[in-house]
């Protein structure tokens, strides 16, 4: 059995059998069978992750971020943890 998945590719199968077995045939000294040529439809691919969800940080959330960020004895840390929870009140559509 012989399997494609179209039939365009089933039809031509079918008009080079003649040139595919008879080299066979004498090379292994017997006759062959028809072969039986079979449409499949290709593997239905899986379906891709969805997309991941944006989180919705809450106002209090905001708020807990930027005291946060006046505790930190680190003004690095304390500049990073500003920028996190004004981005997160961009997100959230509110001005400063």
């Amino acid at each position: 059995m012989v399997q494609t998945d179209s039939s365009a590719w089933a039809t031509r199968l079918r008009f080079a059998l003649p040139e595919l077995c008879e080299p066979l045939q004498q090379l292994l000294g017997f006759e062959l069978p028809r072969p039986w040529i079979r449409i499949a439809p290709p593997a239905i691919p899986e379906p891709s992750a969805p997309p991941p969800r944006r989180v919705q940080v809450s106002a209090k959330t905001v708020d807990v971020l930027e005291n946060a960020a006046q505790q930190f004895s680190d003004p690095r840390l304390g500049a990073a943890m500003s920028r996190l929870a004004e981005h997160a009140r961009q997100r959230r559509g509110e001005a400063y």
